[in-house]
């Protein structure tokens, strides 16, 4: 399965979730640095629109240019309920190549530094805030395909994690695509 044919596949459950919450707990997220087991986790009830590949996810243009420039994630949620984009996901085929840039400004890293500087906690009042990658297990187990990945995780981890009440609340982790019943 493509990248491509996961972020399409994703978008459509995404897009049943607005009027059916109950589609999210069907997406889980595994080796996670926070404590939601699915999107319903993150999300719940609160509404959110979709970004899929547009250029108008960032509603900040002209800040950040050194981190963000014109990157476009591939699926961006932002709340509804206070215009923040949330959550962030990246999807990858099971042969498609990691990311540009280098292993320290990945576009994974990327991601996770604008969200942590452009937006709030708000822990308990909105969506909840992640980083995400959407691929099929090989292309987790592929040390090749997953090093960028795994560097975030590792690196970042505890800045991320909220588990102790430190660190920002931000949720990195992986939507094994082949687990999904969709």
């Amino acid at each position: 399965m493509t990248g491509e044919q996961i972020k399409v596949c994703l978008r459509d459950q995404l897009q049943k979730a607005q009027t059916d919450p109950s589609i999210l707990k069907n997406i889980h997220i595994t080796n996670s640095t926070g404590d939601a087991e699915d999107l319903w986790g993150l999300i719940g009830k609160s509404p959110f629109d979709i970004f899929c590949d547009k250029s108008e996810w960032n509603n900040k243009k002209g800040v950040m240019p050194e981190i963000i420039g014109n990157m476009t994630p591939d699926i961006v949620l932002r709340s509804r309920v206070s215009g923040q984009n949330r959550i962030i996901i990246e999807c990858k085929g099971t042969r498609e190549k990691p990311t540009r840039f280098g292993i320290a400004d990945s576009q994974f890293v990327r991601f996770f530094l604008w969200l942590l500087t452009m937006t709030e906690s708000r822990r308990g009042q909105d969506i909840r805030r992640a980083v995400l990658l959407a691929a099929p297990s090989p292309w987790f187990t592929d040390n090749e395909m997953s090093r960028y990945w795994n560097y975030l995780c590792e690196t970042y981890q505890l800045i991320a994690s909220y588990k102790t009440n430190e660190g920002f609340d931000i949720t990195l982790g992986e939507i094994r695509w082949d687990a999904i019943s969709v």
